[in-house]
């Protein structure tokens, strides 16, 4: 009887749906997998946002219903009825839909979660506040860095990541140098603008030191970092160190490396010559031979 309801409520809201043979109790076929589930399933739903919940029941009952998530952060998903879905992920309102149309009409189905339209964006990494964002029409990435109150220390400003899901499910990610447009006023503002539901990661900044030092590896350069001081975080030179021969190898956006040889035990012994010379950028990689 129950199931009969399920069927019937499916019918009167002219959603799709198909007959089904009497008594039928068999496994849901498997539904296509949410693009917002596989690709970022840590995001949290929030007002705004416009759902697509599909509910398989058998081999060949679907129902499809298109939702918006209210400013409560609730929605309204027949048979079920209201139901809060704010903070909660894909899989998590997957799961407690399902549980809720299964306990209330004791059938065996499947519900796949699809979010249609983002109200917005998230960023994550290296700054000060990381978490999702509202998008209000126009929003660029500076703006965005803005309302996660700046960069830390650590953040590689020209490495910044946007991500953005297509509708297929496919993902676009390009890196810009967000550093250099806001210093040199490059005119590239229209490549800042934000869409609904992207992803904007800010790297950490680092730098790494090999060869003869006490401690080589990988460091973060927390805002300027010169070579002297990289040396003092590898706890300095090893005993046998030519410190007039180091090598700073730099590798631009276009793959070209550049490689300069910088004399620091003149630097330490004679004092006179410009720290910021030596100033690293982030993914330098500095040999002591």
């Amino acid at each position: 009887m129950k199931t009969f309801l399920f069927l019937m409520i499916a019918a009167i809201l002219g959603v799709s749906c198909h007959a089904v043979a009497a008594g039928a109790q068999s496994a849901p076929v498997p539904a296509p997998e949410s693009a917002a589930a596989a690709s970022f399933p840590e995001y949290k739903i929030g007002s705004e946002n416009v759902l697509r919940i599909d509910v398989y029941y058998g081999k060949n009952v679907q129902i499809s219903q298109r939702v918006q998530v209210s400013s409560a952060g609730n929605i309204n998903f027949p048979i079920v009825g209201e139901v809060p879905v704010a903070g909660l992920t894909v899989p998590q309102i997957e799961k407690k839909i399902k549980e809720l149309i299964e306990k209330d009409q004791s059938v065996y189905l499947q519900v796949t979660v699809f979010v249609e339209e983002y109200s917005t964006v998230i960023i994550m990494g290296e700054v000060k506040k990381p978490g999702a964002y509202p998008v209000k029409g126009r929003l660029t990435i500076v703006e965005l860095v803005a309302l996660a109150e700046g960069f830390n220390d650590a953040a590689s400003p020209n490495e910044i990541r946007v991500i953005h899901t297509n509708p297929d499910g496919s993902r676009n990610e390009n890196v810009v140098r967000v550093y250099d447009i806001i210093n040199k006023g490059s005119g590239e503002n229209q490549s800042l603008l934000l869409r609904p539901g992207d992803v904007v990661v800010v790297p950490r900044s680092t730098v790494t030191i090999i060869g003869e030092v006490k401690k080589p590896g990988v460091y973060p350069t927390k805002g300027s970092l010169s070579v002297i001081e990289l040396i003092a975080l590898a706890e300095g030179e090893g005993k046998f160190a030519e410190l007039n021969e180091v090598k700073v190898i730099h590798t631009a956006p276009d793959g070209k490396r550049d490689i300069n040889v910088v004399r620091v035990h003149d630097l330490i012994n004679k004092g006179g010559m410009d720290d910021k010379n030596i100033l690293l950028q982030s993914g330098d990689v500095v040999i002591v031979p």
